[in-house]
C-alpha cells in the first residue's frame, strides 16, 4: 500500500485485495469513479479523527494518480548515508531529525539530484551511490499552495571522514553521524516518511 503523508496522517491506496488494519482512526473506502477523489481529500481534510483514509480499487496507479492530481507535483531527492562505523548521517531541521534531500533540478537526473542535495545540506563530498531505496510521498503547504512531494532515496556509503557543516541557509541546524545505539531516539523526533526511508532500508538487508 502507498501511503501519502499529511504530516501524521495519511491517504493510502490499495487494491481491492489488500488487507488493511481496521484499527481505531482508520477508515476504508471504496472507490469505483476517480471523479469522486477530490471530495474524498476533502472529507479527509475536513475529518481529522481519521488517522488514516484508505482508498481501496481494482485500479490503484488510477486512484494514486488522481490524488496526486489534486496537488502541485514537485520532485525532490536524499540519501540514507552511511560510514564505515554503520552510524547514520541525520540533519536537524525545524526541531526534528530529518535525512538529507532536496529538490530536484529542471534538467537533473533524480540520482544527481539526491548526492548534490546530501553534499551540499552536510557539506561533504565523495559519496558512493549503492542502490535505489524507496519514494516517499507527503502533502503540505508552500507559500499559500499546496504541495504533492514525491522523494527518490538512496542508500549511500561515506568514509566519514572531515568535519560536517549544516546548510544554516535550509534551516539545518546540526548535522552529525549516529551511532546505532542512539539510532532510535532519532526516530522519535522524525518525520513519518522518514521512519518509512528506514524500514525499507531493513527490508532491504
Amino acid at each position: 500500500m502507498k501511503k501519502i503523508y499529511f504530516n501524521d496522517r495519511f491517504i493510502g491506496v490499495a487494491g481491492l485485495n489488500h488487507d488493511v488494519s481496521t484499527a481505531e482512526g482508520m477508515e476504508q473506502i471504496l472507490v469505483t469513479d476517480c471523479k469522486d477523489i477530490p471530495n474524498l481529500v476533502k472529507y479527509f481534510d475536513d475529518t481529522p479523527s481519521i488517522a488514516g483514509l484508505i482508498l481501496k480499487g481494482a485500479d490503484k496507479k488510477a486512484i494514486f494518480k488522481a490524488v496526486r492530481a489534486c496537488f502541485s507535483a514537485i520532485e525532490a531527492a536524499g540519501g540514507l548515508v552511511e560510514n564505515p562505523r554503520g552510524e547514520v548521517l541525520m540533519i536537524y531541521r525545524f526541531d526534528r531529525w530529518d535525512l538529507p534531500k532536496g529538490k530536484v533540478e529542471r534538467g537533473e537526473e533524480v540520482e544527481e539530484a539526491a548526492v548534490r542535495e546530501v553534499e551540499e545540506e552536510c557539506g561533504i563530498a565523495d559519496l558512493t551511490v549503492d542502490a535505489r531505496l524507496c519514494k516517499t510521498y507527503h502533502v503540505y503547504t508552500m507559500y499559500g499552495k499546496r504541495m504533492f512531494k514525491t522523494t527518490h532515496w538512496y542508500r549511500m556509503r561515506h568514509d566519514g571522514s572531515g568535519a560536517l557543516t549544516p546548510q544554516t541557509e535550509e534551516a539545518i541546524t546540526d548535522a552529525r553521524w549516529v551511532a546505532p545505539a542512539d539510532l532510535a531516539a532519532c526516530l522519535e523526533n522524525t518525520y513519518q516518511t522518514i521512519r518509512e526511508v528506514f524500514r525499507s532500508a531493513e527490508e532491504g538487508f
